[in-house]
């Protein structure tokens, strides 16, 4: 069986949201304080600087060391900005799922999973298949590898509102580790990228593999 639809956020889910709101807003404050903090240095460093200095005749070494801390101080604003602009991003995201309160979930339990081996710029890959429906999964860092691949298993994610990446992303594991029917090498893998139903990550193949079958027999 594999199968995809929506339902609401547990009780769990909007905790761990919740959590990482408090997470990002903490390390917002403290990157702010840093921020401050180099600000007022660099401003008694000016000062200081142009105290001394001062009544020197040449003023050319004044003008360069002000010039250093003066650029110095821009890349941090800038860079403090960024960090600033990310973190809202985040924050808006995660509120704005809590406030959507809804998640997909795609769930899969089956005994036939096909293993892809790693390879440049592409994480290790399962394809479960269900019947005639298969579901390709990549390794992004959320695999429980004592665990997966599980004979029942959801994969539970919430895109973000406005960007291309998600706000939530995890795998609840329910049956047992599923030993692969057969493993894929790293070259053959590459070799099966040339043909355009190559599925993407968390892709579910309603009628089949078509043209990758062979590679799977």
């Amino acid at each position: 069986m594999i199968e995809q639809y929506q339902r609401k956020l547990k009780a769990k889910e909007k905790e761990q949201l919740e959590s990482e709101i408090k997470i990002i807003q903490k390390r917002n404050k403290f990157q702010k304080r840093v921020f401050i903090t180099t600000l007022t240095v660099n401003i008694i460093l000016v000062a200081v600087i142009l105290y001394l200095f001062f009544n020197v005749q040449n003023k050319s070494m004044i003008f360069i060391l002000v010039g250093i801390l003066a650029f110095y101080l821009f890349t941090s604003y800038w860079g403090h900005k960024k960090r600033t602009s990310i973190h809202k991003a985040s924050i808006n995201g995660l509120k704005a799922a809590i406030d959507k309160n809804e998640v997909d979930v795609i769930h899969c339990r089956t005994n036939t999973v096909y293993q892809l081996q790693k390879m440049f710029g592409m994480g290790e890959g399962f394809l479960f298949k269900s019947g005639e429906k298969y579901f390709y999964i990549e390794n992004t860092g959320i695999f429980d590898v004592e665990k997966f691949p599980n004979t029942d298993f959801e994969v539970v994610r919430i895109p973000h509102e406005h960007k291309h990446e998600m706000v939530f992303q995890e795998i609840y594991n329910a049956g047992v580790k599923l030993k692969p029917e057969k493993s894929i090498s790293a070259k053959t893998r590459r070799e099966m990228l040339q043909f355009d139903n190559y599925p993407e990550n968390f892709t579910i193949l309603e009628n089949g593999l078509g043209q990758l079958e062979k590679y799977f027999v």
